[in-house]
């Protein structure tokens, strides 16, 4: 079988991931004094790496991330409940 020649889809994606990361950046920043800013920054961080997935073997994305996903997705679920415990003993301090 012919190997597929998507030189042009590689390209394009190498450029619309830094698009996309840069713009996920500034999402999340300007998001920190506003609603909504992480959650969009995310989806948008989210959609430039199933790009990169869609595009690239599944070996070439893994070395250009070289950490577990499995371990940033425990730290996430993580992270709201002792937030939210904070939050609950510096409202029954009051």
């Amino acid at each position: 079988m012919k190997k597929p020649n998507d030189i042009i889809l590689k390209g394009v994606t190498k450029i619309a991931v830094v698009i996309l990361f840069t713009f996920a950046i500034s999402l999340f920043f300007s998001g920190h004094h506003n609603t909504g800013g992480g959650f969009i920054a995310g989806l948008t961080i989210a959609s430039a790496i199933t790009l990169l997935f869609l595009t690239h073997d599944l070996d070439r994305v893994r070395a250009y991330f070289p950490f577990d996903f499995k371990v940033i997705k425990a730290v996430g679920v993580l992270i709201p409940p002792v937030h939210l415990k904070k939050i609950i003993k510096k409202e029954s301090d009051k």
